[in-house]
């Protein structure tokens, strides 16, 4: 008899450095940024980015973000995934897609034409987040383990401009194998 499991969900929790942050922003020439061409915000997160964030192959991972008592509220634009396995055969497609993450039927979830999968923001009591769910893994169609980047475009507004920011650390998914090639 087989048990189905539920899956995990892996919190991302990313908390900021705000006042650093506006000292920043009021006495140094970082700049606006722009939707396009955000500036990198990882220097202002207070928890360890720096290695990989892991998930095992069937478990999800969502990415939260602590604003609490800040006098300016972040507007989340959107989450972008980047498949960064070394060796692709060629630019992914939704369908590549569906092979490692539940896409289907999501009206928030798009492919772009360069292989990017964007994720919208889901607000959920004034709380903005990402969520995603991967697929068990199916090793004819996938790696022993999976590395994506994950890019989330933010923007403040303060002292009357609109300043846009990103993060973008890695994820690498694990296969739940061990490593080991089933082939």
């Amino acid at each position: 008899m087989s048990q189905s499991s539920t899956p995990l969900l892996r919190e991302i929790n990313l908390d900021f450095d705000i006042d650093s942050l506006r000292e920043a922003i009021k006495n140094t020439d970082i700049g606006e940024g722009s939707y396009l061409n955000p500036i990198p915000l990882d220097a202002f997160v207070v928890n360890d980015i720096k290695s990989f964030f892991n998930i095992e192959e069937g478990n999800g991972f969502g990415v939260f973000m602590n604003f609490q008592d800040v006098e300016f509220q972040p507007k989340c634009h959107y989450l972008k995934l980047q498949n960064r396995n070394k060796y692709q055969e060629h630019i992914m497609t939704l369908d590549d897609w569906k092979k490692y993450f539940h896409v289907e039927g999501h009206s928030k979830i798009i492919c772009a034409p360069d292989g990017s999968l964007f994720l919208k923001p889901q607000i959920d009591n004034g709380v903005q987040s990402f969520e995603i769910l991967s697929k068990e893994g199916n090793t004819s169609a996938t790696n022993k383990n999976t590395y994506i980047s994950y890019t989330v475009v933010l923007s403040f507004f303060i002292e009357d401009k609109t300043y846009y920011f990103k993060i973008d650390p890695l994820v690498k998914i694990s296969s739940k194998h061990g490593g080991v090639n089933l082939n």
